[in-house]
């Protein structure tokens, strides 16, 4: 049972890492855009990420697959 428990963990733990690590690279490139973008041209860059973000929520639910 206690091996069970650890391989769980272990899972977990390398799951959350993989979302801070994706979180931090999205804030990065977000950050590297914003420097770079006039504001009207990043606004719109940002509005596009909304709806990306929103359509990736929708497939990390498993909408995909029950389609």
């Amino acid at each position: 049972m206690s091996d069970f428990r650890g391989r769980v963990l272990k899972a977990l733990s390398w799951t959350a890492g993989g979302k801070v690590a994706s979180q931090v690279i999205s804030m990065g490139f977000g950050i590297a855009l914003a420097r770079m973008l006039t504001p009207d041209d990043f606004g719109l860059i940002a509005m596009m990420m909304v709806f990306t973000g929103f359509a990736g929520l929708l497939m990390d639910v498993g909408l995909g697959s029950a389609l």
